[in-house]
């Protein structure tokens, strides 16, 4: 799903108030922290404004778009409907209750097995256009949120596959080629309700066909809050990261990432963290914890790893919890590298090492956190994670961490930590936390949460994080028993090393002067991108030139009202980027003069519309008259405003396709009077 915005001024005014109201806040708290606030300011600021980009926005990496059927729900009761038998909940939350926090994580649902083709179920349909669309609607009785896991996933160039609720409120996709894989595994985010709907467009001229085997439903039902999500359903005490405690981890956070990992017929849901390596490579590997990765004894296979779902960005852009829920990017699949392995009897430092299927899109824009593998105590720090699966929170120790024991078998090889009481409550952590990292005083990783006894009610309680130090080869000399092949394969002996972003990475970004204008005018557009590109090139809809190479593109000019996207495609040595602004050039027609006397003309410039019709209201919303011209081969016309009084009018135009467009109009005849 992409964000719009129709206009460049929301976005500047957004940007400023953002920054406005932050900066006047944090200046009354303490001037002492004053730097720091204004470093966090900028960096919220510039959050909030990448928000309101087209970036991949609350889904998964998808194309976009909406689909038929999303639009037209009077086709609901034709659709073919699966329901399958929903399992025993109250047995699941009574184990879940058994289970704690003490080195299990925290089951979110259950799998479903199904076997669904779009050649066994299903209904296809013609659509006008030739192309064939294929629908299905899934459900389990009583269930909070629901998710669909693939096999043998394969969708040819042009196909496009949607999954969205009944009440549309929620719509994920398009899926399209860019998420097949070579294991041919695929899943999907959790959407909320007890039934969800498959789409697939299968456009006429594509020459293969699409194929995948639904095998599981993921049944969640532990969701606590009312809205039926995780959003909001973590302990009162908690702390938003981007709370004043959060000011110096601004980089650290934005490597932290949800989880919610398979093993077997079960979804844990976890926190981990992106690791740098001693090359600098960016190659995306993932920390977390090792009992993350299992059930009991039995560890995830393969393919398991290949339909986790990972969620990057998830935060409130401010200290305060919103209302609606904050968008996120998620990827899907990453194969194992190393853990402890040996069940939960032998729990050892609990780590686990995988690495993702794909390389991290610009949008998510990550940094890739740094580590310390010396065992001494940290005397100050904090743990960033996600309770519950609720957006990203921050804890904060102000007290050393203690070299510990997490069970017998287990001597030395854990921190345990104490949270300290901070200006927007006592961070703790819970379920869902589990794999999340703890930094040292350096802004370092030294370990990953495997469990404890904090909570909103026992804020003294203590939690206990696995060691880098020991996770770096004390686990076993093989390269699947330690951190240490993976994170320095070069064996440079470096024994910290600091976190960076992707400076390999471009990411496309662009301003233009106005994003409305009048048939006729032009307007420059300013590359903003990040990463050192080196080549550009734009694409101008509707716009003269309609494509140019360089930096600079000039200045526009666009000839025939409408909405046009804009595209800019930029590319470094190591990289490319794509950004597409959709319906983001409204080009509407001129109206002048304006204030007006008798007569007003409207520049239409070039057009393909027989006829428009005008609808004037007054100021309250009250129909006042409306107009009917045939304008084919105009291109301008004369409206006759002599009949309408001294006043403020908004001239709503309907053109052909259906599209309208708004225009305030003054008459005020005192200016032409003699």
């Amino acid at each position: 799903m992409f964000l719009q915005f129709s206009t460049l001024s929301l976005i500047i005014a957004t940007f400023t108030l953002n920054f406005l109201i932050n900066l006047c806040s944090y200046m009354t708290r303490s001037f002492k922290h004053f730097a720091a606030a204004l470093k966090l300011i900028l960096i919220k600021s510039v959050f909030v404004f990448a928000l309101l980009l087209p970036f991949l926005a609350a889904a998964q990496i998808s194309s976009g778009g909406i689909p038929p059927g999303f639009i037209q729900k009077s086709d609901d009761p034709t659709i073919q409907t699966v329901m399958v038998p929903a399992p025993e909940t109250e047995t699941l939350l009574k184990e879940d209750e058994e289970a704690g926090k003490w080195g299990v994580a925290e089951r979110i649902g259950v799998l479903l097995p199904i076997q669904i083709t779009p050649y066994n179920n299903g209904v296809w349909k013609r659509l006008p256009n030739n192309s064939k669309q294929w629908r299905l609607l899934i459900g389990s009785e009583k269930a909070k949120q629901l998710s669909l896991y693939f096999e043998d996933f394969y969708l040819p160039q042009g196909c496009e596959l949607y999954v969205y609720n009944v009440k549309r409120t929620k719509l994920i996709g398009a899926f399209t080629q860019q998420n097949n894989h070579e294991s041919g595994l695929f899943a999907t985010e959790l959407i909320s309700g007890e039934s969800l709907i498959i789409e697939m467009v299968v456009p006429a001229d594509v020459p293969e066909q699409p194929s995948f085997t639904i095998t599981d439903l993921l049944y969640a039902y532990k969701i606590e809050n009312n809205d039926l999500k995780q959003f909001r359903s973590s302990g009162s005490c908690n702390v938003n990261v981007n709370c004043i405690e959060g000011f110096g981890w601004q980089d650290q956070k934005r490597g932290i990432v949800k989880i919610n990992s398979r093993v077997g017929s079960t979804v844990f849901r976890c926190s981990g963290s992106l690791l740098n390596n001693t090359r600098f490579d960016y190659q995306p590997y993932l920390f977390t914890a090792d009992h993350c990765a299992r059930s009991g004894s039995t560890y995830a296979s393969e393919s398991d790893i290949g339909q986790w779902v990972f969620y990057f960005n998830y935060e409130a852009s401010d200290c305060p919890t919103p209302m609606i829920e904050p968008p996120a990017v998620s990827l899907t699949g990453a194969s194992l590298k190393a853990n402890i392995g040996g069940g939960n009897s032998y729990m050892g430092s609990d780590f686990c090492l995988v690495l993702l299927n794909n390389e991290l899109p610009p949008a998510v824009l990550p940094y890739f956190n740094g580590w310390s593998r010396v065992d001494s105590s940290s005397p100050s720090g904090v743990g960033i994670h996600h309770p519950k699966g609720d957006i990203k929170k921050i804890s904060t120790y102000t007290e050393p961490l203690v070299s510990s024991n997490f069970n017998s078998n287990t001597p030395n090889m854990y921190w345990q930590v104490r949270w300290s009481e901070t200006q927007n409550g006592h961070g703790v952590t819970e379920g869902g936390s589990s794999g999340s990292p703890i930094f040292n005083n350096e802004g370092l990783i030294v370990g990953q949460l495997t469990g404890g006894a904090a909570s909103c009610t026992n804020l003294t309680g203590a939690d206990y994080y696995g060691k880098i130090a020991k996770s770096w080869e004390s686990m076993g000399d093989t390269p699947d028993r330690q951190l240490k092949y993976w994170l320095d394969p070069d064996n440079t002996g470096v024994e910290k090393l600091q976190g960076t972003f992707n400076v390999l990475q471009v990411v496309s970004l662009f301003l233009a002067d106005t994003s409305a204008l009048q048939a006729g005018q032009s307007i420059g557009f300013r590359d903003i991108s990040i990463g050192e590109p080196t080549e550009w090139k734009w694409i101008f809809q509707g716009g003269e030139p309609a494509e140019v190479t360089g930096r600079d593109p000039g200045h526009i000019t666009y000839y025939t009202y409408g909405d046009y996207d804009v595209t800019l495609i930029v590319k470094n040595e190591y990289s490319t980027d794509t950004l597409v602004r959709e319906n983001y050039i409204n080009v509407v027609p001129g109206m002048f003069p304006n204030p007006a006397n008798d007569n007003v003309t409207m520049l239409l410039g070039n057009h393909d519309d027989e006829e428009l019709i005008f609808h004037v209201t007054d100021i309250t919303g009250r129909p006042v008259t409306s107009w009917q011209y045939g304008i084919k081969n105009l291109y301008s016309i004369n409206l006759n405003t002599s009949e309408l009084k001294r006043g403020v009018y908004i001239v709503t135009i309907s053109r052909n396709n259906g599209s309208t467009s708004r225009h305030k109009l003054i008459i005020d005849r005192q200016l032409y009077s003699n």
